[in-house]
Formats: structure tokens, sequence, C-alpha cells
């Protein structure tokens, strides 16, 4: 069968329109690991020197599997990533709110699943920017974990992400993905008074808020940011209205004395998470 020139002509183009969606790849292949799975997002396909963009860091343990918040709670080990890339500035992790995760006797704070969050933006002026040069920037993280069931498995991977360097961003297939566990990071709670008390078998919070978010709230949960501050496997007591809160806890056996300012992480409703810090009294 012969192939006419216009056969020809709509297979070449055909083959240009394809080329940027396989050239703009916005994940770094899967590193798969004892139980987990990781890799490294981007929400732009393309970046430049005029907008940041959020990276997101991966993790997908095995079903039944967990790896932690930054506080892990009982026991375990947070997850660490260290962006090795001059041309590119990273914010901190931001930390979606975690859920609790029993560990036999313990209770873990976690995910069975997450994308953590890192904000990005690209240091200095280059000629890509300006010139359409092709140019592209290579992201090299090094990361570790702790993934756990019965047993812990400590686990270390190097992700390597390439971005094309374009006048013109283009929004990425992972996006939405990143953007989902975004929205799980909890927003800075205005507190106009408050303290943080221990004795000896517990720790109070008493918070008041600027506003009644409060108000209305039928579910909330406390997770505390400070490690080695009160067990886990204690359910917090809480008792809330308009703008006032307090969480009571057992203290830790690890305690050692109250840290210069307590932070912790509210949510609320299952959906909406609230950071507040006080200071010790």
């Amino acid at each position: 069968m012969q192939i006419t020139a216009l056969q020809k002509q709509l297979v070449v183009m055909a083959a240009l329109a394809l080329a940027p969606s396989l050239a703009l790849s916005a994940a770094s292949p899967w590193v798969t690991q004892e139980h987990i799975e990781v890799r490294l997002l981007s929400d732009k396909n393309a970046i430049n020197n005029n907008e940041p963009f959020l990276l997101g860091w991966e993790l997908k343990p095995e079903a039944g599997w967990h790896v932690y918040w930054q506080n892990p709670g009982d026991s375990g080990m947070p997850p660490a990533i260290s962006f090795q890339t001059d041309a590119i500035k990273t914010g901190e992790v931001l930390w979606p709110f975690p859920h609790r995760i029993p560990y036999g006797p313990l209770l873990n704070y976690g995910y069975e699943h997450v994308i953590l969050p890192v904000e990005a933006s690209l240091k200095t002026t280059t000629e890509a920017t300006t010139q359409h040069a092709e140019t592209s920037v290579t992201i090299l993280a090094k990361t570790s974990w702790l993934v756990c069931k019965e047993f812990c498995i400590p686990g270390k991977a190097s992700l390597s992400l390439e971005l094309p360097i374009r006048q013109e961003t283009l929004v990425s297939q992972y996006a939405d993905s990143i953007q989902k566990y975004l929205n799980k990071v909890p927003k800075k709670l205005s507190v106009i008074g408050g303290e943080a008390l221990a004795s000896m078998q517990s720790v109070t919070f008493t918070v008041y808020a600027s506003a009644p978010i409060f108000k209305n709230v039928k579910h909330l949960e406390f997770f505390p940011i400070n490690e080695q501050l009160v067990e886990a496997a204690s359910m917090p007591q809480l008792k809330w209205k308009n703008n006032f809160l307090e969480i009571t806890q057992k203290r830790s056996s690890d305690f050692s004395s109250m840290p210069p300012e307590i932070s912790g992480v509210l949510v609320v409703d299952h959906a909406q998470a609230w950071q507040f810090s006080l200071k010790a009294n």
C-alpha cells in the first residue's frame, strides 16, 4: 500500500503534536523499594523566573503500610528530603494533616499515601526566559523515610526531575494531585491569647482564637507538632466553644521539660486544618 504525501504530512504533524507532551514530563520515574514507591512531581511542565511552582514528593506505601508525619507520634521517623540543585530555590516541606495509625500499644501520626508539597522557584534570570533558548533545569533530591507495618524498614532514594525553562509555563497533569494535598496543609490560626501548662500527669493547652472558628464545629482532632510532649496513644480531651479551645492530654513518658513554644494542628470536621503556636508557661 502506497503512502500519499498527505498521509506523510499528517503523520509528521501528529508526531510534532505529541512530542511536547512526551518531552515535558513533570514526574520523575517511580523508585521502587521494599514496600514503597516514591517519585518527584511538578505542578508545571515548564518553569520560568516570573512564576513560582510546586514540587511534590509522592510516597506510596503498599497496602497496610504507612509513613510518618513531621511528628511521628509514639514511635517512627518523619520522611526527609534535601534538594541538591543550585538553580532552584525551595522552601520547607509543607505537611498535610495526618491521621492516627494504631501500632501495637502505640499510636502514630502518618499517612498510607501522601504527596508532600514544596514551594519552589527559579533562582536567577536565564537566557532561556528572554531568548526562548531550549534550556532546562534538573532538580535533584535526596530522600529518606521509614515505612512500617508490623515492623519498620528504612529507605532512601535519589530522585531526578528535568523541567524545561520557557517564557510560557504549562500546568502539568499532576497539578490537581499536588493541590489536593496542599489543601490539607494547615492554615495559620490567629490567636489572641492562650497558654500551655504541664502537670505531673498531663499537658493542657488553652487557645483563644481571634475569630469564632469553633462555632458549629462537630468534630475536632488535635495533633501536637512538638515531639515527646504528650502520649499519642492517649486520646486528648477537647472542649471548645466559639473562639475558645482547651486540650488536655497525658504527658509523654519521655517528657523532660516544656519547650519555649508549643505548636499543634487542629483538624475541623475532617476537612479544614489550622496550626497554632503558644508560649509555654
